[in-house]
């Protein structure tokens, strides 16, 4: 599915960036002075599906970066012409991780440079924006354009290699970290891959290969025998302990379980390049449907309190317990909708199970630790919003 949608934003990491702030600086040229009907939010979402009927005939399927969302449309870039008047439909996520497909209208389609152009999308029925909205994204609002700045894409500097042998994956975790800054290269092999480190200098690697055929720690096991000694990330599915075991003798730095979540991974890399860590509170996709706030006040505080035990667990160097309470809050996070605290607790149970260790798993330890330290939720349930039609 995933290979049937093209990116055409031919930009490179630090051109994305540079624009992006750009537009933030100077939001108002050509569009600023008109009167807006409804709010806009910043809304940058890295692999917006879109589907689009040209007036010449022809329908095509493209991947584009959202910049901006309201209860009346959608601004994004993408790298062409689209003509005003074009039908299409945008695949966008609800807060409760449910898809939804919305029809839409093109509007306009102003040129920014090279053959990045910005495209506005009004919808065919107004949505109601919390309903896909994060909390503190409803806070990043302004009736006028300006809607650059992102609370959930980090900053991040260097260069990294992808190594996966699955090409959408590969497209797809390339697209989603390019917006970070990152400088990012795709490998399809683990012969590739240690060619490509041999020629060129990579603040890290993010190792997606097969384990079960070997092909990943073979990789992971070569790159460290030709002296390589940055941070290999380990991005795998695979479940069974003697794998896991055998790719972090290898020399992995760390195991992250897929699925993943993009900011979740951003997260990791970010610590890996002893950059500096995104900060804030984590929220429940479930946060602000009425009737659940005490459910959540309750679970926020007993995963703090589960983080002070599993802390205590640290300094007695009690193995067992702490697994224990990686597996309570591996089960329980997603159910209250924190699901980035369940796959922290998850990578943490899987190094810990991998090298059979508190040491070696003592980095997300502390990170689940510090995700559950940054639960949170909103004072009161605000009242039930519309739900948006597919």
């Amino acid at each position: 599915m995933a290979e049937s949608f093209t990116d055409y934003l031919k930009l490179n990491s630090s051109e994305r960036n540079r624009l992006l702030a750009r537009l933030a600086r100077d939001p108002a040229r050509k569009l600023g002075k008109c009167k807006r009907k409804h709010r806009r939010y910043s809304y940058r979402t890295l692999d917006v599906a879109m589907s689009i009927v040209h007036p010449g005939g022809g329908q095509s399927r493209l991947l584009v970066t959202s910049r901006n969302l309201s209860a009346g449309g959608i601004a994004f870039l993408h790298g062409g012409y689209l003509h005003a008047g074009s039908e299409c439909t945008l695949a966008l996520m609800r807060r409760d991780g449910t898809p939804i497909c919305l029809a839409g209208t093109v509007r306009h389609c102003r040129h920014l440079q090279g053959a990045c152009h910005e495209v506005g999308v009004q919808f065919s029925h107004e949505i109601d924006p919390e309903v896909i909205l994060l909390p503190e994204d409803l806070d990043d609002a302004d009736g006028g354009p300006e809607c650059g700045r992102s609370l959930r894409i980090p900053s991040l500097r260097g260069r990294v290699l992808i190594a996966d042998e699955n090409e959408p994956d590969r497209r797809l975790l390339s697209h989603q970290l390019s917006a970070t800054g990152l400088e990012v290269t795709p490998i399809a092999t683990a012969g590739a891959t240690l060619d490509a480190v041999k020629k060129g200098k990579f603040d890290a690697v993010i190792c997606g290969l097969d384990l079960y055929r070997a092909h990943g720690i073979h990789a992971v096991k070569s790159l460290r025998e030709i002296g390589y000694r940055q941070p290999v990330l380990v991005l795998t599915a695979e479940i069974d302990n003697r794998a896991l075991a055998a790719v972090t003798e290898a020399g992995a730095t760390e195991v992250a379980g897929k699925p993943y979540d993009p900011y979740y991974l951003m997260y990791l890399l970010a610590e890996a390049l002893n950059q500096p860590v995104p900060e804030g509170t984590v929220v429940s996709r479930f946060d602000g449907e009425p009737g659940i706030g005490d459910l959540l006040e309750d679970f926020v505080k007993e995963a703090r309190d589960l983080a002070g035990r599993l802390a205590a667990a640290l300094e007695e160097t009690d193995l067992a317990g702490a697994r224990d309470l990686c597996v309570r809050m591996a089960g329980s996070g997603a159910n209250h909708g924190f699901d980035q605290l369940s796959m922290a607790a998850r990578d943490a149970l899987h190094n810990l199970d991998a090298a059979g260790s508190l040491d070696a798993a003592i980095g997300p330890l502390g990170r689940l630790i510090s995700m559950c330290q940054r639960l949170d939720r909103h004072d009161s349930d605000p009242t039930p919003s519309p739900g948006l039609g597919s």
